[in-house]
């Protein structure tokens, strides 16, 4: 009676949340290798971003002739299911035609035979018309009977898919990307480490802009980050405006997670999402790519610039603006910029909390163009100058917003740059500093990375720890030194070396039998400050987790 074969939908998605209202969730239904687009209902269970269901098979429906609508042709599926097609759709994927009934019913109907998910082809029959969309709007919450998901195709697609159904194959339901076929401004990606969590928008924005829903930079439960912003500045106008609440950059293409496992340097990495946006004034366009690891005390940004504009842009400069609130009381944050490291940020000596700021991700990357910890930063001349020139950090109290610029950068026609930064955190200057190197690419997760005649300690694996963890670091002479763990109240809880050591990449073990779940710093000490890089101090931090 009924025809029975297999079918994917694969549900597009930038971020785990992006309200109905914002958009529809795009949806492929793949069959035979064909994909045949639709949208999510926007009521009842949403498909999940990597839930995977399947592989199912599509079965089509016969309902009843009682029920609220004793009219409705049976593929509908408006009334209770027969027994029969009831047996059939158990456990798998239910597709029927749109008709009389609300979408609700016919998700709820398809509930009470058990089927897994819902798939509605439209019943527009004629031209055009034939390939429309719509979504499936209700108000249906999951204690009223909408508990499986719902996707809806157009008539052609439908059509076609009956047509071929006894040839079909193997294949599962998986969540990838969201729709922008409609406004969709503040559609987020949520990263979280575990020890930070930070939020990437669609349309140049980082952490939390005004009117936002965003979470902002969250170190160890602590929200440093007010708003933030991709900078690009071409002959002193500079795209976008933080303060002005709506970005200059507009959205083109699709935004979507990253692939995993990621592209080297970023192969470890396990959160990552993508987003990108033009501005057609500047004639640049940027693909926005974010990566984040467990454990870790920062994400990194990874911007590609793209000129767009058909002719050769010269003195071209990228940036991050962030106005971070390190303290309870914001007017109290003081700015400080470490060139080394390419890191301008923030701290609020009176509240004694974490340092938050953005630094360069990769080791060669400076110097800085520009750097500025200003009040206030909300015109293109105040933006550019903060890209292009070096502002002496504040060194009295005040309300600070911070810019870490790089360029300038010559772009032929449809030639691109890209450039790397971090948004870091740590309990104090010294933890910031340490874990700004951490996020400098390549030598993130090792000490065996470094070059010859490099001072370094590299991160702890594994990241967060069970029991045991590896500590490697590098000595550009042989020296003295001392490698020690603290909790985060400062006590010494244990001593890996004390001693001389030789030059070169070296590891020791870490055993935390004993020791409490909990943030725990390693610091590397030179004690001997006549040999080598003496007085130079480095700390890391790892989490156990029992």
């Amino acid at each position: 009676m009924n025809a029975v074969r297999y079918v994917l939908l694969a549900l597009f998605a930038l971020a785990p949340v992006c309200a109905s209202a914002q958009g529809p969730d795009s949806v492929h239904v793949e069959y035979q290798g064909t994909e045949y687009p639709g949208y999510g209902a926007a009521f009842g269970q949403r498909f999940n971003l990597g839930e995977e269901i399947g592989p199912l098979p599509l079965v089509t429906v016969e309902s009843g002739p009682t029920g609220e609508f004793p009219d409705s042709p049976p593929d509908e599926g408006c009334n209770p299911y027969t027994p029969e097609s009831a047996a059939e759709v158990e456990g798998n994927i239910a597709i029927v035609e749109r008709g009389v009934c609300t979408f609700v019913l016919k998700v709820q109907n398809a509930v009470a035979a058990g089927a897994v998910a819902v798939v509605v082809f439209n019943d527009e029959r004629e031209g055009p018309e034939s390939e429309t969309l719509v979504q499936m709007g209700g108000d249906c919450e999951p204690e009223e009977g909408c508990t499986i998901p719902a996707a809806f195709i157009s008539r052609a697609s439908g059509l076609e898919i009956l047509t071929n159904l006894e040839f079909g194959g193997p294949a599962i339901i998986i969540p990838i990307r969201v729709s922008y076929e409609l406004p969709c401004f503040h559609c987020v990606g949520t990263h979280d480490t575990g020890t930070v969590k930070f939020d990437v928008f669609d349309q140049g924005f980082l952490g939390t802009d005004i009117g936002f829903a965003g979470q902002g930079f969250v170190f160890d439960g602590v929200n440093g980050l007010f708003v933030s912003t991709v900078l690009v500045g071409v002959d002193g106008n500079v795209a976008t405006n933080p303060y002005d609440g709506a970005s200059e950059w507009t959205r083109f293409g699709d935004g979507m997670m990253l692939p995993a496992p990621f592209p080297e340097p970023f192969d470890d990495f396990d959160q990552g999402f993508i987003a990108a946006f033009e501005n057609t004034d500047l004639g640049v366009r940027v693909t926005e790519r974010s990566y984040s690891r467990a454990g870790d005390p920062f994400v990194i940004v990874e911007l590609e610039v793209e000129n767009v504009s058909g002719s050769d842009l010269e003195d071209v400069y990228v940036g991050i603006f962030a106005d971070w609130d390190a303290g309870t009381t914001s007017a109290d944050d003081r700015g400080g910029v470490n060139e080394e490291l390419g890191l301008v940020y923030v701290f609020d000596p009176v509240e004694a909390g974490p340092y938050f700021g953005v630094s360069w991700s990769e080791k060669a990357m400076g110097p800085l163009s520009g750097y500025s910890t200003d009040t206030a930063m909300g015109t293109d001349a105040q933006l550019w100058e903060a890209l292009t020139t070096a502002v002496a950090p504040g060194a009295e109290p005040a309300e600070r917003a911070a810019v870490t610029g790089t360029g300038p950068y010559d772009l032929a026609a449809g030639s691109s740059q890209t450039v790397r930064f971090a948004f870091v955190a740590g309990v104090d200057l010294a933890d910031l500093l340490a874990n700004a190197r951490r996020a400098q690419l390549p030598i993130a997760t090792s000490a065996e990375a470094t070059p010859a005649g490099t001072f370094a300690l590299g991160a702890a694996y594994p990241n967060p720890l069970s029991d045991r963890a590896t500590i490697g670091f590098t000595l550009p002479t042989a020296q003295r030194v001392r490698l020690a763990v603290y909790d985060v109240l400062g006590r010494e809880v244990a001593v890996l070396v004390d001693g001389a050591r030789p030059a070169g990449a070296q590891a020791v073990a870490f055993d935390a039998a004993g020791l409490p779940s909990g943030v725990y710093l390693y610091r590397l000490e030179v004690t001997d400050p006549a040999r080598g890089a003496g007085g130079t101090v480095l700390t890391q931090r790892l989490t156990l987790v029992r």
